[in-house]
Order: C-alpha cells, then structure tokens, then sequence
C-alpha cells in the first residue's frame, strides 16, 4: 500500500480539478460547474452573498459579470469552495473582464477610428491571441497555484 503525502495528495486533487475544468472557457460556466458539483441552489448564493436571486442567475446566464472581486469572494464562500476553486473563479472573472473590456474597446476603435487605429488594434489582438495560442481554455496555464 502506497500513502501519498500531502503535496501528491496536493498534486493529485489539482490535476483531477484541472482536468473537469477543461471545457469551461467563462465565469458563467464555472459558476454553474460549481453550482452543480456543491449541490447549491441559486437562492442559497443569494442569500449567503447578499444577492436577488436574479442577479445570480443573469451571473451564470453569462448576461452580467458581478460588479467586484468582492462579490466574487462572497459568492465563492457561499458554494463552500476551497482556495483553489476561489482562485479559479477569480481568474475566470479576471478573464471575462478582460474581454468584454477588449471587445467595447474593438467596437469604440472600428466606430470612431482612423483605417491606421484599426490596423494597428488589428495588430494588437492578432499578437495577444498569439500570446494565448493553445491557452484557449480557461486554466489551462493554472493546474498549479
């Protein structure tokens, strides 16, 4: 009989977190994930965080991002997550920020710009998505914390 020690233990709780977080790619999707996997309803989030249940549900309908990390916080207490969950709900909200950020900057550029602005924001993503090329999921890069 093999005992693992606590960071194979560790290491081993990681890889099977990482691998059932492989087709989740928003903040939407992983809270629903969560939901599901902690066996809590809607109106138990809303009500631990201080929340409408409406505005738990637009959170996993993907249609609002909460408004701060805050909420965020509150909301991964309220699903009973470990470090390592709170740590992936932080970087999803980090991540969807950031696009939705990206997409009304592309839009305000495509709308108001001159044809260089848009070929150099052209640029600008071309070479950020290069960045993440074969990063396209959401922890990929995060099995480790």
């Amino acid at each position: 009989m093999i005992i693992e020690s606590d960071s194979e233990s560790n290491r081993s709780y990681l890889q099977e977190q990482s691998i059932e977080l492989q087709n989740i790619d928003t903040f939407a999707q992983l809270l629903l994930f969560y939901l599901k996997k902690k066996g809590k309803l809607q109106s138990e989030i809303a009500k631990y965080a201080h929340l409408s249940t409406g505005a738990v549900s637009n959170y996993i309908g993907g249609g609002r991002l909460p408004a701060d990390l805050g909420i965020v916080y509150q909301i991964g207490k309220a699903l009973g997550s470990s470090a390592e969950e709170q740590a992936y709900l932080v970087i999803a909200w980090i991540t969807d920020r950031n696009c939705r950020d990206l997409a009304k900057y592309i839009d305000t550029v495509v709308e108001c710009g001159t044809e260089r602005e848009l070929e150099e924001t052209q640029t600008m993503v071309i070479e950020m998505l290069n960045i993440n090329k074969g990063n396209n999921k959401l922890l990929n890069d995060t099995a480790v914390i």
